[in-house]
């Protein structure tokens, strides 16, 4: 029985490595070595000064549940994280943003562009945002988004418009984040469910930390933290 329960460890700290190793990969080198450093600035300062109390897992698992009924933290993210984070290329891996952005008068000043997705008619003013993405070979292909009509605004106020779309962030479906995500759905259950999610939703909203308690996600399992840093302190 001794020999079983050690061979079971055995096999499944071997699976914890090579998804974590799997995940690092796939995400690449220096994003993943600002996400590890993300994940202890979080486990050493976040979580310990909200919850002094209690061990690393027991907090994790408190947090996410904080998350989910969206309760105050008496402590944010440190500032010097926060910095890391925004001038890191991690960031480009999970989150997209703009590289040109249009205020449109209507719906006939717009056409079809090469990612072929339709326009629906607008009488009114409304926003329209490029991505540009570089391909392996590369050259570079583009995507669109529309929304947000903005009839009530001043157009006076355009310019300041324009500058706030460019910051905002969307999520990256095609970077190497939810490249990672789709690598290691298969070592567990709960990885592929959060896989599907993630890739029908793209953004989470603060109720789903709950899952990560009541679904049976591993909290001690590095690539799991990576995960619930990510999603929901960044």
């Amino acid at each position: 029985m001794n020999v079983i329960k050690v061979l079971l460890v055995a096999f499944l700290s071997f699976t914890c490595s090579a998804q974590e190793a799997l995940f690092d990969r796939v995400l690449g080198t220096e994003p993943a070595k600002t996400l590890d450093t993300l994940v202890a600035d979080f486990e050493n300062n976040f979580l310990k000064k909200n919850y002094p109390d209690l061990q690393t897992t027991d907090a994790y698992r408190q947090f996410l549940m904080d998350v989910r009924n969206e309760n105050q933290f008496a402590f944010g993210i440190s500032k010097e994280a926060r910095k890391r984070f925004a001038t890191s290329t991690l960031r480009y891996k999970v989150y997209k943003y703009p590289d040109s952005v249009w205020i449109l008068p209507n719906s006939s000043y717009d056409r079809i562009e090469s990612d072929s997705i339709s326009i629906l008619r607008s009488d009114f003013p409304y926003i329209k945002a490029r991505y540009k993405y570089k391909l392996a070979d590369g050259s570079y292909e583009y995507t669109y988004s529309r929304g947000g009509n903005i009839e009530l605004i001043n157009e006076a106020k355009y310019d300041s418009i324009i500058a706030a779309a460019l910051k905002q962030p969307e999520f990256n479906t095609v970077g190497s984040y939810m490249q990672a995500l789709e690598a290691i759905n298969h070592f567990s259950p709960f990885l592929t469910k959060f896989y599907e999610v993630k890739l029908s939703s793209g953004f989470l909203h603060p109720y789903m930390a709950g899952a990560f308690v009541t679904r049976g996600a591993d909290l001690e399992d590095e690539v799991i933290r990576k995960i619930i840093v990510l999603e929901f302190a960044y």
